[in-house]
């Protein structure tokens, strides 16, 4: 029995992470309010907006509802699940805060789960729960993709609620975690994975110990079950729905034609895996460089106790296992695009609609799972010196995680507690550092300027952007024909298509991105991607700023097939040269200070 003085300890330290994440993230956010940086890519450009539209209209649990907003009517069946607990935030509360309630439960979910994981079952002595804490704080620091909920956060409380399962100790506590995991996560981009696994767990267990876990397939299997229930939207258009059709039936299924997808050599293949143990992916990101040298250090000195004859303990087999898993998912990751792969895929086409890569989702915590281990290792068989240097070299991985890599800003599109810290500094400083803040990409006063000037209800007419996400103009009412949308009728893509045919002729790098691919349902123009390299090419062409030379000399877009869907107006960040020629009138140029944006607002000429 643990006595109550060991508890109290125990508790303090366990409260004191979670107060001091909570400080962390909330301080910022009081300082700057929506002045603050929210993320963009599949941020503000797409899940948060989805989220806030779906509460707008009031459509979370209409199934049969259409959002008019959104590609002339999209239907509800095309959006996530209501059964989704960031959702639920947007009905109740005003975007910004509901986004910034998830975020900041989804870090302290993250150190929770981390925490209660390793204490339980890897450090119940208390005078190590310093590694513990460490361990835990680093894992929460991550820069989590917040709005996908505890799909990587919750790993941690998932597998330590599974393995009091395993061991017959799980309370009523433990089964609500289970029951209630897949309305805080992705099933799609996560759960799926998570599933898998934990049945890789229960077989590698069932292997070793040559019984079966009963109890532990059940509520495995009832973990799979609510998943498919809060996706039942999804799941019946797929299967059941004949009208359904998705414009992913178009995506090209082995990426071989996706720009930055293309299937590579061996060479190429094998150097992506090596990349992404040793450094990992823009997303998600693990950020665990500094941890590969404390754990092959640790490695270095077990395998010497080992020749000289040392057991082999279980937690050993463990630590080796976790390096074995990180580096398997790697390969996994890379090899899932190597050529090889081609004729496995076409001999066996699950594994296309089944996304290896996507098991890259458990990375993140299987390496701050291992660092737990490596601690342990540390703490418990190593002297005085090395603990010391292992504190040492976590405070550099809590300065990596923070700073993002030390400052790799193409690695950083997603970490909002350094863009912050960097807009608190450089307020102090007086200094603009370039960051687009919430209300600086909402721009509700530039947009409301543009709204008074047309004079209609918006409802009545709808827009094309170019140069901006279309989200800008939805977050501020308009109706739009382009959107951002993981799902949408395949119909509309082909409709849409004929508007930007023209430029998709003049560029093969658009035509493969909305061909192959078409989530961006966007007005795309042959000579604004020549400006940048495909891969930052996204980040410019669609935050184009204001103190840009931005003029379009020769755009050619169907102006009879954009009247023929509606459209009356473009929401331009560049100046279109050759307007006349597209039957677009300049209709008045927008600019405030506060906004980035500067818009050339561009009236289509009606022809009866």
């Amino acid at each position: 029995m643990r006595s109550e003085g060991e508890s109290g300890i125990i508790s303090k330290w366990f409260f004191g992470g979670l107060l001091l994440l909570l400080v962390i993230y909330l301080i910022p956010r009081i300082i700057l309010g929506k002045d603050s940086f929210v993320v963009i890519n599949d941020g503000l450009d797409s899940e948060i907006l989805w989220r806030y539209l779906l509460a707008e209209h009031r459509a979370v649990f209409q199934a049969d509802a259409v959002i008019e907003q959104i590609m002339n009517g999209l239907p509800r069946a095309y959006l996530i699940s209501g059964f989704n607990f960031t959702v639920w935030l947007f009905m109740l509360f005003d975007p910004f805060f509901a986004y910034i309630i998830n975020q900041i439960v989804v870090h302290l979910v993250a150190f929770s789960g981390m925490f209660l994981l390793l204490h339980e079952h890897y450090f119940k002595d208390k005078k190590k729960i310093l590694p513990i804490f460490i361990c835990s704080l680093c894992f929460a620091f991550i820069p989590f993709q917040s709005i996908y909920g505890l799909s990587i956060a919750g790993q941690p409380l998932l597998l330590w609620v599974f393995l009091r399962i395993r061991k017959n100790r799980a309370r009523f506590f433990d089964y609500l975690i289970v029951c209630s995991f897949p309305f805080f996560s992705n099933f799609i981009l996560a759960g799926v994975y998570i599933v898998t696994a934990l049945f890789v767990f229960l077989f590698i267990d069932l292997f070793r110990t040559k019984r079966l876990n009963r109890k532990m397939l059940v509520w495995i299997l009832i973990l799979a079950a609510i998943y498919l229930i809060t996706e039942y939207n999804l799941i019946y258009n797929y299967i059941a729905n004949s009208d359904f059709q998705s414009h992913r039936a178009e995506r090209s299924v082995y990426h071989t034609e996706i720009p930055n997808r293309e299937c590579y050599g061996f060479d190429r293949a094998l150097f992506l895996a090596l990349r992404n143990f040793f450094v990992g992916g823009s997303y998600p990101q693990s950020l665990h460089t500094p941890i590969i040298v404390l754990v092959f250090i640790t490695a270095v000195i077990i395998l010497i106790r080992i020749y000289r004859g040392g057991m082999i303990p279980d937690l050993i087999w463990l630590f080796m296992g976790l390096i074995l898993i990180n580096f398997l998912i790697s390969l996994i990751w890379s090899f899932f695009y190597w050529e090889g792969m081609i004729p496995v895929k076409l001999k066996f086409p699950i594994l296309a609609a089944y996304n290896l890569q996507r098991f890259n989702w458990l990375f993140p915590f299987f390496w701050y799972f291992l660092l737990g281990i490596t601690l342990h290792l540390i703490f418990h068989n190593c002297g005085r010196i090395f603990r010391i240097t292992a504190i040492l070299m976590i405070c550099i991985q809590f300065l990596f995680i923070w700073t993002n890599a030390f400052g790799m800003r193409y690695m950083a599109k997603f970490n909002e507690l350094r863009f912050n810290s960097e807009l608190i500094l450089n307020r102090l400083l007086g200094k603009d550092n370039g960051i687009i803040t919430w209300n600086q990409f909402i721009s509700e006063d530039l947009f409301t300027q543009i709204r008074e000037h047309i004079g209609k209800n918006p409802g009545d007419y709808r827009v094309v952007s170019l140069g901006i996400h279309p989200s800008v103009s939805q977050f501020n009412g308009f109706y739009t024909l382009d959107s951002y949308q993981n799902n949408y009728p395949l119909a509309y893509k082909h409709q849409f298509r004929k508007i930007i045919s023209k430029e998709l002729e003049k560029n093969s790098y658009w035509q493969r991105v909305y061909d192959f691919w078409g989530n961006r349902c966007y007005l795309f123009a042959d000579e604004l991607k020549k400006r940048e390299s495909t891969t930052s090419a996204w980040k410019i062409y669609f935050e184009t700023r204001k103190d840009e030379e931005n003029i379009i000399r020769n755009l050619e877009i169907d102006a009879t097939a954009l009247q023929g869907m509606g459209g009356e107006y473009i929401f331009s960040a560049y100046q279109i040269d050759n307007a006349r020629d597209n039957r677009l009138v300049l209709d008045g140029v927008f600019d405030t200070e506060s906004s980035p944006w500067k818009i050339y607002l561009y009236k289509l000429m009606i022809i009866d």
